[in-house]
């Protein structure tokens, strides 16, 4: 009898979409990297009639990158994928926004990523020496 109840639970499971009453969700890649680097921000999109634009945007204090994709309701592509390249030194707040008919946010999801400064980058900055005479 617990065996039978275990299996209906897994088939259940199994059976559900991948994120489930989730309208959005995201993933950015890598989360710590080195300047100059490259994100790869994935967003899933639930599929509805109703969607109409994704706004990604990376976002540090000294830099901004965003991105703006229109989608066509349910027929749009349910996985979409941005990469910013030669991003700077700096601790991001990665964000994406699902944008309804109405103009309004439906879902958003937010990430941090750290991107470190190497040696390298700060010596060709002029700035390696610095305060070290």
């Amino acid at each position: 009898m617990r065996n039978a109840a275990v299996l209906a639970s897994v088939l259940a499971i199994t059976a559900l979409p991948v994120g489930a009453g989730e309208a959005l969700r995201m993933r950015v890649s890598p989360a710590y990297s080195y300047a100059p680097a490259t994100l790869a921000i994935q967003i899933s999109v639930e599929s509805d009639a109703a969607n109409r634009a994704l706004f990604v945007a990376a976002e540090s204090p000294e830099f901004y990158r965003s991105s703006e994709i229109a989608l066509e309701g349910d027929r749009s592509p349910r996985t979409n994928i941005v990469r910013y390249t030669s991003l700077p030194a700096g601790a991001y707040d990665v964000r994406a926004a699902l944008i309804g008919a109405d103009g309004r946010v439906r879902a958003s999801d937010a990430r941090s990523v750290t991107v470190m400064v190497t040696f390298e980058s700060r010596y060709r900055e002029g700035a390696a020496w610095e305060g070290s005479q």
